[in-house]
């Protein structure tokens, strides 16, 4: 069951939060040491590999929308869309 107090999903949109606003710093607290992503670039595995991958996208991002988000105890899924890059 989907639900608002969802740990997960506060987590993720932690998260989401913290990189749309640009604060890698923070946004990396919520990433795992061991992160595996598979992106259009590659796969990129590690944490420093993610951050390196992830600053200059913050840069270019010029806002963000979350169209839907779900989570339960242990699980969640932000569904995001870039509105516009630079």
């Amino acid at each position: 069951m989907t639900s608002a107090d969802s740990p997960a999903l506060q987590v993720a949109l932690a998260y989401y939060r913290a990189w749309t606003s640009r604060d890698i710093d923070l946004a990396m607290t919520f990433i795992d040491p061991a992160i595996v992503c598979d992106a259009p670039a590659g796969r990129i595995e590690g944490a420093d590999a993610y951050r390196a991958f992830m600053t200059p996208f913050t840069r270019i991002l010029v806002s963000s929308q979350i169209v839907a988000a779900f989570g339960d105890e242990h699980t969640a899924l932000a569904c995001t869309t870039p509105r516009r890059c630079r």
